[in-house]
């Protein structure tokens, strides 16, 4: 939608030589705000300022997952700017527009939230910003990933959302093992979530583990399917975030959430 809207504001990719060049796996034509545009930020300013006012949050996500930086460095214009200004790399880049974004969120005293890819680069980010931790799943196989990266970002000081177990947009086939028995409903998988499971840090730093978050993305859902997809698997997360940890017995959560 911004491309179409304010196609000035969104970088152009370079490939062989010639611009608005799609390497499709890659980058498309056109991808992501362009850092070095002012008119980015006078935007982003009005926005931001616009979303307060109509949503009284003390919070706005900013995003900032899955960065395309292969598109900024393919860009003459912005690879010259680098060099101008010294930054050698496009975490220097992402760095110089997450602070300029970040900055926004500070003038008009609302907290940030970002997606953790901004923090896995080692972008600096002022303290009080809220991670959203979404990499990896609540498969048994893995779930030690996630659990390490709730340790290291509130050990590192930052306050945490979890969601990597929680995309229940994910279709599941076959069975899933659950304390009791094995059931074929996924609701069980994501009610057998213990978010803590694994926690290594503090007591101050658990703490900062603020809770979490389903998403449902819509790759393959729409108004016709969207009900189905939801319900019961929200319900599942839900009660695993307001309860406690030994409130876990999925067969009795069945009869009363399914």
């Amino acid at each position: 939608s911004w491309r179409k809207a304010m196609p000035e504001l969104i970088t152009v990719c370079w490939a062989d030589g010639k611009p608005y060049q799609a390497i499709y796996g890659t980058q498309g034509e056109m991808e992501i705000f362009n850092p070095i545009e002012p008119r980015v930020y006078s935007t982003m300013d009005a926005l931001l300022r616009e979303v307060k006012s109509r949503f009284p949050s003390n919070f706005i996500h900013l995003g900032m997952d899955e960065v395309y930086d292969k598109c900024w460095l393919s860009n003459p214009t912005i690879r010259q700017w680098m060099t101008g200004h010294s930054i050698n790399s496009s975490v220097g880049l992402h760095t110089f527009y997450a602070d300029r974004i970040l900055n926004i969120t500070r003038n008009i005293d609302v907290t940030p939230i970002v997606w953790q890819d901004v923090w896995d680069e080692k972008v600096e980010l002022p303290p009080g910003t809220i991670i959203q931790v979404w990499k990896d799943s609540s498969d048994q196989a893995v779930f030690g990933s996630w659990a390490a990266y709730l340790n290291q970002a509130a050990n590192e000081g930052y306050n945490v959302i979890l969601s990597s177990p929680w995309y229940i947009n994910y279709i599941s086939y076959g069975k899933y093992n659950t304390n009791a028995s094995v059931m074929n409903l996924e609701f069980f998988k994501y009610y057998e979530v213990e978010p803590l499971r694994g926690f290594t840090g503090s007591d101050e730093a658990k703490k900062r583990i603020l809770g979490g978050e389903a998403c449902l993305w819509g790759e393959f859902v729409d108004g016709t399917n969207i009900l189905a997809r939801l319900w019961p698997k929200a319900s599942a997360v839900a009660e695993r975030l307001w309860s406690a940890a030994s409130v876990n017995n999925s067969e009795d959560a069945q009869f009363r959430l399914v």
